[in-house]
């Protein structure tokens, strides 16, 4: 089993979700962090969305800040704890103000408005 899959059976354990409610709520969290992110642009917003490498990389960060969530709580937390923690952690609006795209994602943006 790869390394993510690991995560994520970890994540859905702590929290108490299914793999459904889980990638609902990875997905929702990616159109926010995009509304914020490109906030006066929703042009750009619909253009990374259909993007398979803005989503790529998105769930290479998603999965980054869950083993740094995953290590740091350890498994003692209770679980209220550990979903107050999980949710800051993927807050949107904080996460457009902490992580950009690379610049192979806007210039792939660039390309498509051209």
């Amino acid at each position: 089993m790869d390394n993510t899959k690991i995560i994520q059976e970890q994540i859905l354990l702590r929290l108490g979700w299914t793999e459904q409610q889980y990638f609902q709520f990875q997905y929702e969290t990616g159109l926010k962090y995009l509304e914020y992110y490109l906030f006066a642009d929703p042009a750009g917003q619909r253009l990374l969305e259909g993007q398979q490498l803005f989503w790529n990389w998105w769930k290479k960060m998603w999965e980054a800040r869950e083993q740094t969530l995953l290590t740091e709580l350890g498994e003692e937390v209770e679980t209220g704890l550990f979903t107050d923690v999980f949710n800051y952690v993927h807050d949107p609006l904080e996460l457009s103000c902490e992580i950009k795209p690379s610049k192979i994602i806007t210039h792939s943006l660039a390309d498509a408005i051209k």
